[in-house]
């Protein structure tokens, strides 16, 4: 019977074998001192080779630490089959360790998979569950105004399951599922107000060449363009009509929001002068007229109240009709209807009523929004050198994109590398500022896929267990942040329809 370890699984802890010392403690790093691997050999471990004076075994993943029936005497079968059932030693710098409990953890850690850890995840779910959410499970718990439904948890193809196919992926790292992180985008959301004729037209001549703007003054303002780009200077031939516009009544300044374009602020600054008093009628007409708006100012019953009863004014009226005009020139011309709205609409001149925009939400989402985000982890007990280590897959992670840039036309956006950043905070996570790019432990800043993993064709469902032995990433957690409120992130910077796979993610001390 080979001596080994006390560290090692010790025949007492065999139900089986309790009797017998045939069941020896497991076999991946014996006591005695060794000078070649021959002489473990002569030991009788066939398995282990000489490493630092002792015998051990060297690994790259964890299931090569599984106890090997040539080092075991006797009955091989029964025993490998109870040290089978037993947590399994773990590979650590390619060399099998024992794993926890038998190598007991530190304050503040806990045993998961055989690692002492102080958070793990690998996305699996409750068995009494059937959601996997990331919300639910802890991750992404900072409100943020907008979130990116992108970055999901996906699961393990099985039959009936179409691979790469929305959640059905290839095997995980760890278990069944794990998460894709993607970068998610928002469409514009355009906000607008009444402006005057001129200061409509004004947009829509220094958005068009001068044959254009020649062909559109008789009938402008035409279909309102979108604006990517304006002049840097007003053309000479939208002169006479942006003069115009400067002469057109005085919107509030605070209508004037975010986003907007050099050539759309100057119509945003400005309305027609009917506007106001049917915004003044309306409010008055509304309280007297629509109680329920006061509860419910959004439901139908105030809309439908309002538009009928509330609109007849004569502001009111000057005030819409030329937007009635526009849309029934499309949706029903040469009506009476229509032509008495095109008349109505062409006698105020340049005091008609266009839309135009005056501001637009946000359209790109910041990188807390893009981010996957962990739940707080509490470093406070933590010692000796932590990290936060995970396994990951690109799915054929280009070099560069080009990102949307709100109101920049797509030829001038810019090109930047595709990444995952890797982000840290100690605190106050809510802030921007408190994030920073994490340091692998061999050095360099914490961004995936690295030059060698790119470009590897590899689609969603198409992974196999070697492409994440392949990519696994080390961060320090430096002692500056290793608190109670210990988060960290990863920030997708991807182009549409990439993924990063994110599995087996802790963040531990490392032995």
């Amino acid at each position: 019977m080979h001596r080994v370890s006390a560290l090692l699984f010790m025949a007492a802890l065999l139900g089986g074998c309790s009797d017998s010392q045939t069941c020896a403690k497991r076999s991946v790093v014996s006591e005695s001192a060794c000078s070649t691997s021959q002489d473990c050999v002569d030991m009788g471990f066939q398995s282990l080779v000489c490493l630092d004076g002792l015998c051990r075994r060297t690994c790259v993943v964890d299931s090569e630490c599984l106890p090997n029936k040539d080092d075991l005497e006797d009955e091989p079968d029964i025993c490998l089959q109870e040290l089978n059932a037993l947590p399994p030693a773990i590979c650590e710098a390619q060399v099998c360790e024992i794993a926890c409990p038998d190598a007991p953890c530190a304050a503040g850690e806990s045993c998961r998979n055989g690692r002492c850890v102080y958070a793990y995840e690998s996305f699996e779910i409750p068995p009494d569950d059937d959601l996997a959410d990331l919300r639910r499970q802890g991750w992404n718990g900072i409100e943020t105004e907008f979130t990116n439904p992108k970055t999901e948890i996906v699961f393990r193809g099985i039959l009936g399951c179409d691979l790469g196919d929305e959640r059905c992926a290839g095997p995980a790292s760890e278990g069944e599922r794990f998460a894709t992180l993607e970068r998610q985008s928002l469409q514009v959301r355009e906000e607008v107000a009444p402006t005057c004729r001129p200061c409509a037209c004004c947009l829509q001549c220094q958005l068009s060449t001068a044959d254009e703007w020649l062909r559109a003054e008789g009938t402008c303002p035409g279909e309102r363009p979108m604006p990517l780009a304006c002049p840097a200077t007003t053309p000479a031939y939208c002169q006479n009509v942006c003069d115009a516009c400067t002469a057109c009544t005085n919107a509030p300044p605070e209508r004037v929001g975010m986003n907007l374009t050099s050539c759309e602020v100057l119509p945003a600054q400005k309305t027609c002068s009917s506007c106001a008093p049917c915004e003044s009628d309306v409010i008055t007409c509304t309280a007297a007229t629509c109680p329920m708006c006061a509860a419910e100012p959004n439901s139908t019953a105030c809309i439908m109240c309002v538009q009928d009863n509330c609109l007849e004014s004569q502001a009111c009226q000057d005030c819409r009709v030329c937007d009635a005009a526009t849309s029934c020139l499309v949706n029903d011309p040469g009506s009476a209807a229509c032509i008495q709205n095109v008349t109505q609409c062409e006698a105020l001149g340049d005091d008609g009523c266009f839309p135009a925009a005056v501001s637009y939400g946000r359209a790109v989402l910041n990188n807390l929004e893009q981010a996957l985000v962990s739940d707080v982890v509490d470093l406070a007990q933590a010692s000796g050198q932590v990290v936060l280590q995970f396994d990951y897959v690109p799915f054929n992670v280009a070099e560069t994109y080009r990102p949307g840039v709100q109101q920049v036309a797509p030829q001038d956006w810019p090109v930047v590398p595709q990444e995952v950043r890797v982000d840290l905070c100690g605190g106050n996570c809510e802030s921007e500022a408190s994030w920073q790019l994490g340091v692998l432990d061999r050095g360099g800043m914490a961004v995936i896929p690295p030059v060698n993993r790119r470009n590897n064709g590899l689609l969603l469902g198409s992974q196999t267990p070697l492409d994440w032995t392949a990519g696994q990433v080390r961060v320090v957690v430096p002692e500056a942040l290793r608190t109670p409120q210990f988060r960290f992130r990863f920030v997708p910077s991807l182009a549409t329809d990439t993924r990063v796979g994110i599995d087996n993610v802790m963040v531990r001390r490392l032995p």
